[in-house]
């Protein structure tokens, strides 16, 4: 986790990570996504910033539920 406002999660690893944001659920700041892992990112419930995966090179997969909202989203170059 990130504090200081700056974000909310930080994934640095070449490892398959799944991130579920529920529905009903917030997460205030950016998630930020480095390294050559697959990302599975389902995004049901507010995203009140950015998914940023500029810096990867790993694969993301992203879902935005009906019920979700972001604020963006870079994708890698996986």
């Amino acid at each position: 986790m990130v504090g200081g406002g700056a974000g909310s999660i930080v994934v640095r690893t070449d490892n398959v990570v799944s991130i579920d944001l529920q529905a009903g659920s917030t997460a205030t700041g950016a998630i930020l996504s480095e390294g050559l892992g697959t990302r599975n990112v389902n995004v049901a419930g507010a995203l009140n910033g950015v998914y940023n995966a500029s810096a990867g090179s790993g694969t993301d997969s992203f879902s935005l539920a009906s019920t979700g909202s972001i604020g963006g989203a870079l994708l890698g170059s996986g």
